[in-house]
């Protein structure tokens, strides 16, 4: 699976790349940059996940499917939340990633 981390969140999705990697049977091949870029190559096709923070109100909201929040993060007046971003349409994918989401999240709450 190819999977790009905005810059500084490697270690905060770790849990979910491990979970992704044994549910799917698929070793990550990571690239790293700024969130922009990184889903501009998850739209075209090249990247199959982005992981990092992103903005509750992003403008990407109807251009790529958003996973639930893995933590929510403050940033001046308003909160960016950790989640994965994921290709339109590929719904199995994200059925995958958003099952992989909700359990990292609820073994962070024990």
């Amino acid at each position: 699976m190819r999977v790009g981390l905005v810059t500084g969140a490697a270690e905060l999705v770790a849990p979910l790349l491990k979970q992704l990697e044994q549910d799917v049977g698929a070793k990550p091949q990571l690239s790293s940059g700024a969130a922009e870029p990184l889903l501009a190559l998850l739209d075209a096709g090249k990247l199959d996940l982005v992981l990092g923070p992103f903005a509750k109100d992003s403008p990407w909201q109807t251009g790529v499917a958003f996973g639930p929040p893995l933590r929510a993060m403050p940033s001046g007046d308003h909160i960016l939340e950790l989640k994965a971003a994921m290709r339109n349409g590929e719904n199995r994918w994200i059925m995958a990633v958003e099952h992989a989401s909700r359990a990292v999240t609820a073994e962070a709450r024990r």
